[in-house]
């Protein structure tokens, strides 16, 4: 994980940085004397959410996650850590900004949103064919027990009296039904 830091004065103007931060900001050399947000973000004004100006106004350390752009790299970011550094009367008279590389963490967890929303989403699809198929049983349990009605039904009307026929009337000539020959 690459750790870099600079020192800043109360106007965002860029005091002195370690030999990381110079490499990671070599096209843009020197970076002295410059605005830190126009060397670390390509910006005309400080960032909207700037953890610096934070420990400027009130003089404690803040910390934000910030995107950065290189030309070697399309995207990055940066967790921002902004120290005081106080005179002999505890007035703020300059930042340390220190610096940690989390792109890869970054990417990381994108890849593992992009990742559990396509889960969810498989995960309502599987629960869509659940239910589908969940329906398609109760349709087909209904249909089974429909025909096992039917069937009983058609016994009782249709078989049942022969069958009854059959063993309580003794004398074949007085039955109901006569076998077919």
């Amino acid at each position: 994980i690459q750790q870099d830091i600079s020192i800043l004065d109360n106007d965002l103007n860029i005091l002195g940085t370690n030999i990381s931060l110079e490499k990671l900001f070599e096209h843009k050399k020197p970076l002295i004397g410059q605005k830190c947000y126009w060397i670390y973000h390509d910006r005309e004004n400080p960032c909207k959410h700037c953890p610096t100006i934070s420990t400027i106004k009130t003089g404690k350390p803040a910390m934000q996650i910030v995107k950065y752009k290189t030309p070697n790299i399309a995207e990055g970011w940066h967790e921002l850590y902004s120290f005081p550094l106080f005179d002999d009367d505890s007035k703020v008279i300059g930042i340390i900004e220190y610096l940690r590389d989390i792109t890869k963490i970054k990417k990381i967890e994108l890849i593992s949103d992009k990742l559990k929303k396509r889960l969810n989403l498989q995960s309502q699809t599987l629960q869509e064919q659940d239910n589908a198929l969940k329906y398609l049983f109760r349709q087909k349990n209904k249909e089974e027990k429909e025909i096992t009605d039917n069937i009983i039904s058609n016994i009782n009307l249709l078989i049942k009296p022969y069958i009854f026929d059959l063993i309580s009337v003794r004398d074949p000539a007085q039955r109901l039904f006569h076998p077919v020959d």
